[in-house]
């Protein structure tokens, strides 16, 4: 049977939060560029944010996440 540690659990924590992210931000973006009133100055500047927290919820759920697991 496998033991999970303190490390795994923090690093399935933070998966679940990462994936949360990324599904959320992700739906920011599309809907963000299909609205016709966000085609302006602020939508461009959400739609940004948007995507770097989408880039960096990816970074975790990839690559920190599965370092703390293993």
């Amino acid at each position: 049977m496998i033991e999970f540690g303190p490390d795994q659990y923090a690093g399935l924590a933070i998966m679940l939060c990462a994936a949360i992210g990324v599904v959320a931000n992700g739906t920011v973006v599309f809907w963000i560029s299909k609205l016709p009133s966000m085609q302006n100055a602020f939508g461009r500047l959400s739609r940004s944010q948007a995507t770097a927290d989408l880039l960096h919820g990816c970074s975790f759920f990839f690559y920190f996440g599965p370092m703390l697991i293993l």
